[in-house]
């Protein structure tokens, strides 16, 4: 966890002393495959919360989900349809269902850990 928030802590250092810009006509291709890329990362997280993480799973989903989003994108505009909304639809719901996994995953850890607790204190007193 905390390789994890070093990471996080100098990703925006950086991104403060080097601002980086995306020209506007990439912007729909950078925006659904960074939401598929954090969808990735965070079914990643759920994963390795239930000890089933897989790095080979982790870079599949990471690069094959920008790229299908972005290539959504992409011919979405050569179409001119905005078939972009239909990747930030899909991987915006699996973020939010990988938000509330994480989030019943460690509900049900702590639920466990007070369980286990009064139980000790329970076996203490007999």
């Amino acid at each position: 966890m905390l390789y994890v928030l070093a990471g996080i802590a100098l990703g925006l250092l950086l991104g403060l002393v080097f601002p980086f810009g995306v020209p506007a006509e990439w912007s729909p291709y950078v925006s659904v495959a960074l939401l598929a890329a954090l969808g990735a990362v965070l079914e990643a997280a759920v994963d390795r919360q239930r000890g089933e993480f897989r790095a080979g799973r982790l870079l599949a989903a990471f690069f094959g989900d920008g790229l299908l989003a972005a290539g959504l994108a992409l011919i979405g505009d050569r179409l001119d349809v905005p078939l972009y909304l239909a990747a930030v639809v899909w991987f915006g719901g699996r973020i939010f269902i990988s938000i509330g996994r994480l989030r019943n995953n460690w509900s049900d850890e702590q639920y466990k850990k007070g369980q286990n607790a009064e139980n000790e204190r329970e076996n203490q007193r007999i």
